[in-house]
């Protein structure tokens, strides 16, 4: 099972992109991203909606993977809404602009 920590350095990596320019694309710090990719911190949901969108074809895939572990740990309160429906929602929305 793809994990979005792997998946982000993947897709990172195949994209030539390096820790500075993903943490400056996603306004975050070097050592955030570092811990993200290395499992040692989840991503916030507007962390991971940022780095979705850096990797626009993977951006929906990103955010199921995300969501999944949140479900599977039971962090239900960084969906940002009850139940993950609503989230899921929510955060597909964020990532085509708010249409």
């Amino acid at each position: 099972m793809e994990t979005f920590r792997g998946m982000t350095k993947k897709l990172r990596e195949e994209g030539g992109l390096s820790l500075d320019v993903l943490a400056v694309s996603v306004e975050i710090s070097k050592a955030t991203l570092i811990k993200i990719e290395e499992g040692k911190r989840h991503a916030t949901k507007e962390q991971m909606v940022k780095i979705a969108i850096c990797f626009k074809e993977k951006e929906t895939e990103l955010a199921t993977i995300w969501m999944s572990e949140l479900i599977r740990i039971g962090d239900w309160k960084r969906l940002g809404t009850p139940g993950w429906l609503n989230g899921y929602d929510t955060i597909l929305t964020e990532l085509k602009g708010g249409e």
